[in-house]
């Protein structure tokens, strides 16, 4: 097969082959929805500082900061996370995380919140992020 990779005595003869594209990985790659009329898609400089739940403060101090370098980093309360992030003129959030722990606790999911979201906008002063197909990932006030 031209292109495609050595095969190594280790692995799996599998990942040499391309990979199948059916209707449901082809979905998953389409643009998400577009934000909500009645909201107002999210910009870099909007995004930049820490963000708490909506709901309040939290004793575990679930949050996220987007900085301006374009990372993040955040916590569900007791779980550590960090990535980039960038944005679109229309509000098109992508992120990468990676995970440090997995320790249950009282808090709030807000770097789950932040790895799926894929638009960011705002309702007055609260930051809503939204998934692919619209719905709400969570709610956020500056923190």
């Amino acid at each position: 097969m031209e292109g495609a990779p050595k095969p190594i005595d280790t692995v799996d003869e599998s990942y040499t082959k391309p990979p199948v594209v059916t209707e449901a990985v082809h979905q998953a790659f389409q643009p998400p929805n577009a934000v909500p009329a009645k909201l107002t898609p999210a910009t870099s400089t909007t995004l930049l500082g820490t963000w708490i739940p909506a709901s309040g403060a939290m004793p575990t101090n679930p949050h996220v900061t987007l900085g301006s370098d374009g990372t993040w980093t955040g916590t569900d309360g007791c779980n550590d996370v960090g990535g980039r992030w960038v944005i679109d003129a229309g509000g098109r959030f992508l992120t990468t995380a990676s995970w440090s722990t997995a320790i249950g606790c009282d808090g709030a999911p807000i770097p789950e919140w932040v790895a799926a979201a894929q638009r960011a906008a705002f309702d007055g002063a609260t930051l809503v992020l939204l998934g692919r197909d619209g719905h709400e990932e969570g709610r956020l006030a500056r923190g």
